[in-house]
């Protein structure tokens, strides 16, 4: 009975570490928004983050960026304007969307 529990416990692990790892990032990626919304983004400089996760952020902030300029370069070649400026938000929501459908279809 233990041992079946285990080998359960250990396969659902299995399967599921990389989304055990991700919450962490996203989490901190939510906290990072709520922070410049709580604030006002225009007049802040620096937001106060620990010191151990600083790094990450930079990365996180510019890698966003790229996505996000990207979206409007991507979306401006259908040559509508309200589309590109939107483009950047949208290539925000559209890359993890399809990150997820592509794992949900492959089963992983």
């Amino acid at each position: 009975m233990m041992v079946n529990r285990t080998q359960k416990i250990s396969t659902f692990i299995g399967h599921w570490w990389f989304t055990f790892i991700l919450i962490v990032p996203a989490w901190l990626l939510a906290e990072q928004f709520w922070m410049a919304l709580a604030r006002n983004i225009l007049l802040s400089v620096r937001y106060p983050y620990p010191v151990f996760v600083t790094p990450f952020f930079f990365v996180l902030d510019n890698l966003t960026l790229i996505i996000h300029e990207s979206g409007h370069t991507i979306f401006g070649l259908f040559q509508w304007q309200f589309l590109t400026i939107l483009g950047g938000t949208l290539m925000e929501l559209l890359i993890p969307l399809l990150i997820f459908i592509s794992a949900w279809w492959k089963h992983q």
